[in-house]
């Protein structure tokens, strides 16, 4: 019991890489245009993750990298540099890793989807890479939630419901939204207030600082 707890044995042996390992290592990392591409690619996945989790764009993407290459010396990730350049397998696992992040928040988020440049957006952004099953699914169910859950709240609020139908025809903007449908400007501002509240009070609502139609 005494060797378990000081680490004996049943504990992983500390990382110890060869010397063709670390000269492979550096001379990648250090190669020009290593950093610059790398970060790049991270803020595009980045963009991804900000519109589910309220995060630092530039921050998460310069963490995420650096993050990756530590794990890869300590030995958390594993790297064959035989099989595998270092760019590639930093930019497989920042990819990895904001794709785990991209789920779990839209598990986690109800979006403001009554703004259709919010619907948009996340569809644009999940476009640029392509989707696994599991986040399809999750935009979807995140999506099919949130819009059947505004619609059972405005159903007794026909401004509302005005407004919900000229977004889903594709109005963004009060004038546009006054074209489509009989409503005053008076009567638009207020129902667009109890349309937020509407948003604002869903369960799980993490949408505070979201864009919506004005």
């Amino acid at each position: 019991m005494m060797v378990l707890l000081k680490g004996g044995e049943g504990q992983k042996p500390p990382f110890t890489p060869s010397e063709q390992w670390l000269e492979e290592f550096t001379k990648q990392l250090s190669a020009e245009g290593f950093y610059d591409k790398l970060f790049r690619y991270a803020k595009r996945r980045a963009r991804l993750v900000a519109f589910v989790r309220q995060i630092d764009p530039d921050g998460y993407a310069t963490d995420l990298v650096a993050n990756v290459i530590d794990d890869t010396v300590e030995g958390r990730l594993s790297w064959d540099y035989k099989r595998c350049d270092l760019r590639k397998h930093v930019r497989d696992h920042v990819k990895s890793r904001s794709r785990h992040e991209y789920v779990r928040g839209c598990k986690k988020r109800t979006l403001g989807l009554a703004d259709p440049r919010a619907v948009r957006m996340l569809d644009e952004l999940a476009a640029s890479e392509p989707e696994t099953g599991p986040e399809k699914a999750a935009r979807i169910e995140s999506a099919n939630q949130i819009v059947d859950a505004i619609h059972t709240r405005a159903a007794g609020d026909p401004e509302v419901k005005l407004l919900l139908e000229a977004y889903e025809r594709g109005a963004e903007t009060r004038a546009e939204v006054l074209e489509m449908v009989t409503l005053t400007k008076l009567q638009y501002d207020a129902a667009r207030k109890r349309l937020d509240r509407m948003i604002d009070e869903l369960p799980n609502n993490q949408v505070t600082s979201a864009q919506r139609s004005r």
